[in-house]
């Protein structure tokens, strides 16, 4: 499962995967939740993937379907099951007041956002 440990120093978002072999299901719109694979982590980490992490695709599995097709259940994929992959920003903010008069200040600010230019990617969509 995700180790909640490596959400540290950085923002951590719920992600809940959703099947997308069982979008629609008699002209309704459903979201069925796969069955997890035991033993397959369900991220990959590498310098291959952007931002050195990915979904492992092969974690997940179909529910069980009856003769039409059809889910039987919802996956054991609980909600909230991961965490999306994190977010970091820095912002930086100087400044310093010059006395002019009793009364008057006169003040030198300096403000820059994302000081270090990281990236935060977004969770991921639909199969992509």
């Amino acid at each position: 499962m995700v180790d909640p440990e490596r959400c540290t120093g950085a923002l951590c978002l719920a992600l809940t995967i959703f099947d997308g072999q069982f979008l629609t299901l008699q002209n309704a719109a459903v979201l069925i939740r796969p069955d997890a694979v035991a033993g397959e982590h369900f991220e990959l980490f590498g310098s291959q993937y952007p931002g050195g992490k990915a979904i492992n695709r092969a974690a997940f599995t179909d529910p069980p379907v009856d003769s039409n097709g059809n889910p039987l259940r919802q996956g054991n994929l609980p909600r909230n099951g991961l965490r999306a992959f994190g977010a970091a920003q820095w912002d930086l903010a100087i400044h310093r007041n010059f006395p002019i008069h009793e009364t008057v200040n006169l003040q030198f600010r300096a403000e820059m956002f994302n000081v270090l230019n990281h990236p935060n990617f977004g969770p991921p969509v639909a199969d992509h």
